[in-house]
């Protein structure tokens, strides 16, 4: 029960997140004036999204083989969330579905991944 609430909650509590501000149709932007922002806060997104959710597969035991695989596993699930969170976008009033959206989607769940790897090597020394 404590793995549970320790590393899937957060999961699926910032997913539930994604998906409430992702269902505003006149989301506040900050608008910090940065080139690009709404791509960076994809990322940004996306990256922490990937760090949670890689934790939930490491961390699970239902399925071992996912848990094995936990790098792919995560790229996979992440990728897909992200591919429903544009589709379902598309059906927002004033928000679209961006294929640059989702390549940022993507990119944040690859570099969270990499943040891992780099995290994993440097503690196993």
């Amino acid at each position: 029960m404590n793995e549970i609430l320790r590393y899937q909650v957060p999961v699926i509590a910032w997913l539930i997140l994604m998906i409430i501000l992702s269902s505003l149709a006149d989301f506040y932007k900050l608008g910090f004036g940065v080139k690009f922002e709404d791509k960076w806060e994809h990322f940004i997104v996306y990256t922490f999204f990937g760090l949670l959710l890689g934790m939930a597969m490491y961390h699970q035991n239902l399925f071992p083989k996912m848990k094995i695989h936990y790098f792919w596993a995560t790229l996979a699930v992440g990728v897909s969330l992200g591919i429903a969170d544009e589709f379902h976008q598309y059906f927002i009033p004033v928000r679209d579905a961006d294929v640059y959206d989702l390549a940022a989607n993507t990119v944040g769940i690859f570099f969270s991944m990499f943040i891992k790897r780099i995290y994993y090597a440097f503690t196993s020394l």
